[in-house]
């Protein structure tokens, strides 16, 4: 049951750091990824717990 609880908080933890990074890129960057400003903003703004 540890296990699959820290495993969860890694997996969230995660997810917070890579949607801040998406949310500090500039236009050029997100479009070298494939994604929009508008992408990236409604990512950002999930709740950590939603994939």
């Amino acid at each position: 049951m540890i296990k699959i609880l820290k495993a969860k908080q890694q997996l969230w933890q995660t997810r917070i750091t890579s949607r801040n990074h998406l949310r500090q890129m500039d236009k050029r960057l997100l479009k070298d990824i494939g994604i929009t400003q508008v992408d990236a903003l409604n990512e950002f703004r999930k709740p950590f717990w939603r994939a």
